[in-house]
C-alpha cells in the first residue's frame, strides 16, 4: 500500500530511527479525549538500540519540517514578498540561494504552494535563464523515478515477492538479490535538425542486472513508454555522460506500460533467465 503524507510525516518525526525510545507523548483519561503531553512529561530512553539513520540527517529533516510548518501560516503574498526581497538583494534567484537564505521559507513550501519554483518565480516577474532549469528537471526526474519504483514494488509484492528501493542509487532490489536500475529518458530539442531527441540520464548504479529506462513524452510531462534491457548492454560512457537514444536501437526492448515490465521482470526472477554479458558484448546506442 502506498504511503500517505501522514505516514511519511510521522516517520520523519520518529526518534526511533536514531535509536531513541520516547513514551507518554499523549495521554487519555477514561471517557475523555486524548491530549498531547508537554515534553517535560515525556519518558525518554536515548540510544536504546542501534540507529538506522544518523542524528545529523534526522536533525536536518526536522529542521525542514519546522520551516514548512512555520511557513504554512504565511499567505501567498507574504511568501512572494519574501522571495521578491531576496531577489532584489541577491540580483538573482536559485535553489542554492534560497536554501542559504534565512529570510525565506524552505523552497519545498514554494513548490507546494505554487506548483514549482518556476511558478513562484513567474509570480514575482523573475525569469531564470534556461541553464538554471536543471533544478526543475532534476526534481521532475526524481518524482518520476520514485513514482515508478513505488508502482513496481506494489505490483511485485502482489506476486508474492519482496522488493525494496534505494533512493540514492535509484535501485530496486527484488527477491533479495535481483537488481534493477531506474533512469529517465528526457526529451530535448535539437537545434541542428529541428527535431527532438531523447536523452538518457546518467545511471547511478551500473552493476545492476537490468536497467529500466522511463521515457517521457515530448513535453516531458507524462510517461510515454519503457525500455527494459541488460545493464551491460549500455555503453560504458553511461556512467558519466548523457546518451541520446533512438527508436531504432531501443525498439526490441520497448514496453508500452508498466504491467508488461513487471511481468517480464517477474518471469526473469522466476526462471533465473539473466544473461550477464561483458561490456564488450553490449548493444551500441546512437
Amino acid at each position: 500500500m502506498p504511503w500517505s503524507m501522514l505516514t511519511v510525516s510521522n516517520t520523519l518525526k520518529n526518534e526511533a530511527y536514531i535509536g531513541n525510545l520516547v513514551y507518554n507523548r499523549r495521554s487519555q483519561k477514561l471517557g475523555e479525549r486524548q491530549v498531547k503531553n508537554p515534553p517535560d512529561m515525556w519518558i525518554r530512553r536515548d540510544n536504546a538500540f542501534k540507529p538506522i539513520v544518523s542524528p545529523a540527517f534526522f536533525a536536518k529533516a526536522k529542521k525542514i519540517l519546522v520551516e514548512l510548518e512555520n511557513g504554512r501560516t504565511l499567505s501567498d503574498k507574504e511568501l512572494l514578498d519574501k522571495l521578491k526581497s531576496l531577489w532584489r538583494r541577491k540580483g538573482h534567484l536559485s535553489l542554492k540561494i534560497m536554501l542559504a537564505a534565512k529570510s525565506v521559507p524552505n523552497p519545498t513550501l514554494y513548490t507546494r504552494r505554487f506548483g514549482s519554483l518556476t511558478g513562484a518565480y513567474k509570480r514575482i516577474g523573475f525569469k531564470p535563464e534556461s541553464r538554471y532549469n536543471f533544478t526543475e528537471h532534476t526534481a521532475k526526474i526524481d518524482g518520476v523515478v520514485c513514482s515508478v519504483a513505488a508502482d513496481i514494488i506494489a505490483a511485485i509484492e502482489k506476486r508474492g515477492r519482496s522488493a525494496t528501493f534505494l533512493h540514492e542509487l535509484y535501485l530496486l532490489t527484488l527477491s533479495k538479490n535481483f537488481t534493477v536500475s531506474l533512469t529517465v529518458a528526457w526529451h530535448v530539442a535539437n537545434g541542428k535538425t529541428g527535431h527532438g531527441r531523447w536523452q538518457l540520464r546518467k545511471i547511478r548504479y551500473t552493476k545492476s542486472d537490468l536497467t529500466l529506462v522511463i521515457r517521457l513524452n515530448t513535453s516531458n510531462v507524462d510517461i510515454q513508454d519503457y525500455f527494459l534491457l541488460l545493464t551491460t548492454n549500455l555503453p560504458a560512457r553511461c556512467e558519466r555522460d548523457r546518451i541520446a537514444i533512438s527508436n531504432r536501437i531501443f525498439a526490441e526492448f520497448r514496453h508500452g506500460d508498466l504491467n508488461e515490465v513487471v511481468r517480464v521482470v517477474d518471469d526473469k526472477i522466476g526462471t533465473g533467465n539473466i544473461i550477464r554479458r561483458t561490456r564488450t558484448d553490449r548493444v551500441v546506442l546512437n
